[in-house]
């Protein structure tokens, strides 16, 4: 390396800053360095000039030390001691300035310093404490000078004249020197502080432009999707209710069983839509849901949910399946969360596998655990866009597919909730797999089989009561609870619950959605406490809204937020009714 003078100087007032440091606290390293130097370069010439004109040790010498101290600065941030060497800064001004005022009297200009002292206070300190804590200590050493000057407690040394004006020179020189400095740093700093202000709103005001870009994609695309989805159950069902009235309306009518897996498929979707943009809405406020693992037949719940997409393929690539014969037969994990998963990969072939191929689905066990691959046949993804696969609301702008860019990100999101992980592999014009891995944990066929008879056996013959003012909802929730043996009663607003509860029933749960006309859910369940009768029912209510932005002003024993599936509701009517039943056993 060259040592020319410009390059000793740069490596001075660099000192410190070649750390992993950001670049806020670099600039202020750059800037304690910069004065340091300046104070020990003014300190070199005014000691050498007055050695020459009045040959006194009690100024030169101390201006010798007073230079090594500053140079002694830029050694401490050259070690890190960051903080020490900004300190150091003003306990060597402050204490110069009472130095060599009280040996030289008001030769030296004060108040010049503590405007340079005050000025730099302001440039390289952040905190509003010690800011304004140097700011107080640099006053009193003012003032501490003026005493000992107008009070004589110091007798400044005699010089000859020549000595004097110089003395004088060179003060007013080195404070203007350094006040000088203060202002160009500072007014350098402002500059570059305002264009990384512009340079941030400017970032800001793209990102906030390339969110509502998305945000309208997003609309549009969902809008299409439940479109999309919506289509097939509204002509079938058309179809189902002319048969209905060509048949004089009876009570039951057969129904071919690919309506019914038409019809159940476009649900799913639909589901799938919508939990979706609730599971970003909750990831994103920070109510990430739990994996909740339970016991489960791997193979069976693996085929159905291909069998879910069948009706959806059928003019579409067919499924390839292949399962590693040592998977156990039953596995310990998050059910709903792999569901997730499989499901938008699944989704996200179809939308790209072209007519005629086939989409393979392949699960084995690996040494991390279990992988599940889905491969598509589709037109692959560019080698420039893999590490935006799992951004949310990303596509790749295919004219042959639609979506909302949120599936992939949420799969990502729930596999590492699942202690697992979620990679790609593409090659343009040759197809993409995506791989989920996640731990591998044996379960056994008996705690599904008890698992499943004891939420049944819960359930028997219990009173439950459904309030909702919406009938098809209404009708739905009784249907399923009727199924697993409940009995049921309904209700579509709040007066009318608590009229069949004093009247006729006495329920042992009761469901209520959260937004209805009039009085809603909480206003229902306040009622409920202060009767005696009925205080004791618990309450879980159902809701459309984000849990967190609820959670203070929700009274129930308990939540659902929609979509509600029937083993959610299964299960969490289970918990309340076994409890119940045990303490009335214990009593």
């Amino acid at each position: 390396m060259s040592y020319t003078v410009k390059n000793i100087v740069l490596r001075l007032i660099t000192a410190g800053t070649d750390s992993a440091l950001t670049l806020e606290k670099k600039r202020l390293i750059v800037i304690v360095n910069k004065i340091s130097l300046i104070t020990a370069l003014l300190c070199t010439i005014i000691t050498t000039v007055l050695w020459f004109s009045a040959h006194s040790l009690v100024i030169c010498l101390p201006g010798v030390i007073e230079l090594s101290l500053f140079l002694g600065v830029i050694r401490l941030n050259r070690i890190g001691k960051h903080d020490l060497a900004l300190s150091a800064v003003f306990i060597l001004h402050g204490a110069s300035a009472l130095y060599f005022g009280a040996i030289m009297g008001p030769v030296v200009n004060i108040e010049a310093l503590i405007v340079f002292l005050c000025s730099a206070v302001f440039l390289m300190i952040r905190s509003n404490a010690h800011k304004w804590g140097t700011v107080i200590l640099i006053l009193l050493m003012g003032i501490t000078l003026k005493v000992v000057w107008y009070e004589h407690l110091s007798t400044p040394v005699a010089f000859n004249q020549l000595t004097q004006k110089l003395s004088y020179f060179f003060s007013f020189f080195a404070v203007l020197s350094l006040n000088g400095a203060a202002i160009y740093f500072y007014t350098r700093e402002m500059r570059k502080s305002n264009l990384e202000l512009e340079a941030i709103i400017a970032e800001r005001t793209q990102d906030l432009k390339t969110a509502n870009q998305f945000k309208t994609q997003y609309l549009n695309e969902t809008s299409h999707d439940y479109r999309v989805f919506v289509q097939p159950i509204q002509n079938l069902s058309t179809i189902l209710m002319e048969g209905w009235e060509e048949k004089g309306r009876p009570d039951e009518i057969l129904v071919a069983s690919n309506v019914i897996k038409a019809i159940h498929v476009a649900g799913s979707n639909m589901m799938d839509l919508a939990g979706n943009s609730l599971d970003l809405a909750s990831i994103e406020s920070g109510n990430f849901v739990n994996p909740d693992p339970e016991p489960f037949a791997f193979h069976g719940w693996l085929y159905t949910t291909l069998e879910s997409y069948q009706f959806a393929v059928m003019s579409k690539p067919q499924f390839k399946v292949q399962i590693d014969p040592a998977i156990p037969d039953v596995i310990v994990s998050s059910r709903k969360l792999l569901t997730r998963i499989v499901r938008n990969l699944l989704s996200n072939a179809i939308k790209f596998s072209p007519r005629g191929k086939e989409i393979a689905v392949s699960a084995f066990v690996t040494e991390e655990g279990i992988q599940i691959n889905v491969t598509d046949q589709g037109p692959g993804i560019a080698p420039e866009k893999l590490d935006n696969v799992f951004d949310d609301f990303f596509t790749t702008a295919s004219p042959n597919s639609e979506g909302t860019g949120l599936g992939l990100s949420i799969a990502k999101r729930f596999s590492r909730a699942l202690h697992g992980d979620l990679t790609v592999q593409s090659q343009l014009g040759h197809g993409t797999t995506f791989s989920l891995i996640f731990p591998l944990q044996k379960g056994a066929w008996a705690q599904i089989s008890s698992t499943q008879k004891k939420q049944r056996s819960n359930l028997l013959g219990c009173n439950v009561l459904v309030v909702d003012d919406d009938t098809t909802s209404l009708l739905a929730t009784s249907k399923l609870l009727k199924i697993v043996g409940c009995r049921t009663y309904v209700a579509e607003n709040v007066d009318l619950a608590f009229r069949l509860m004093e009247n006729a029933i006495k329920p042992e749960l009761i469901l209520v959605d959260y937004h209805m006309p009039g009085a809603n859910g909480n206003e229902l369940i306040d009622r409920l406490r202060k009767n005696p009768s009925l205080s004791h029912i618990p309450v879980i209510m159902i809701t459309a809204s984000e849990l967190k932005d609820l959670e203070d002003d929700l009274h129930a024993d308990s939540f659902l937020v929609k979509p509600v599936t029937a083993e959610k509701l299964v299960a969490e009517i289970s918990k309340y009714l076994h409890s119940q039943y045990s303490t009335t056993a214990e009593n």
